[in-house]
């Protein structure tokens, strides 16, 4: 028994497919036929698998954290202790987030 891993595609497949090589040289008169155009832009919100979804994305607020600078004009300031303090920071930071 023979049988296709995959179903054929659509007949729709064609309308994709690059124009007859003959009717770029001009020798046939032929009506193209352009594929149909997209479904319009889904804005707000739609139904999906019985949920409501929405288009409107927006980032979580941030916690309130005073930010963390590195001035290397500072005495006594190296930048290989800073990296790793910064470092471990993303890594505690990283650590909550997965627990979350």
């Amino acid at each position: 028994i023979m049988a296709a891993t995959y179903p054929p595609p659509p007949d729709l497949y064609a309308l994709y497919a690059d124009p007859d090589p003959q009717i770029q040289d001009g020798s046939q008169s032929k009506e193209i036929i352009l594929p149909p155009e997209p479904p319009p832009v889904i804005e707000g919100e739609y139904m999906m698998f019985g949920q409501v979804h929405t288009t409107e994305t927006s980032l979580p607020p941030l916690p309130p954290t005073t930010p963390h600078t590195y001035d290397d004009k500072t005495p006594g300031a190296n930048l290989k202790t800073e990296l790793k303090k910064l470092n471990g920071q993303l890594l505690v930071q990283f650590i909550d987030m997965l627990h979350e």
